[in-house]
C-alpha cells in the first residue's frame, strides 16, 4: 500500500491532471479578494533559492492593464525598432487577456 495519505493523493491527482487555460480564452470576473489573498499566500511559500525576498505582489485589473500594456508596447518598440505592428499589438494586449494580472516584483542584491 502506498505511503501517500488521501490529501497527498488528492494533491498529486490535481497537479497531474490540471491543464493550463489559453490566456485569450480567459474571461471575467476573475478571482475575488479572498481568492487573490490565497493565491498570493501560496506564492510567498515558493522556494527562493535566489534569495530574492522580499518581493511584492502588484494586482493589476481593469484599465490599468491597458495602460501598462501601452508602456510595455513602447518599451518593446524601443528594444526592437524593426518589429512589425502585429508584434507590437501582441505586447500591447498581453495583460488584457486575463481579467486580473498579478505582477511579482523583487530586487536582486549582490
Amino acid at each position: 500500500m502506498s505511503d501517500l495519505n488521501k490529501l497527498d493523493r488528492d494533491t498529486i491527482d490535481f497537479l497531474t491532471s490540471r491543464r493550463s487555460t489559453v490566456a485569450r480564452m480567459m474571461d471575467g470576473p476573475g478571482p475575488n479578494e479572498d481568492d487573490l489573498r490565497k493565491i498570493m499566500e501560496a506564492g510567498m511559500r515558493v522556494p527562493d533559492h535566489g534569495r530574492l525576498t522580499p518581493w511584492r505582489f502588484i494586482v493589476i485589473r481593469g484599465d490599468a492593464r491597458e495602460q501598462l500594456g501601452d508602456v510595455i508596447a513602447d518599451a518593446f518598440k524601443k528594444n526592437k525598432p524593426d518589429a512589425i505592428e502585429e508584434e507590437v499589438e501582441i505586447e500591447q494586449e498581453r495583460l488584457t487577456r486575463a481579467p486580473v494580472v498579478i505582477a511579482v516584483v523583487s530586487r536582486v542584491r549582490r
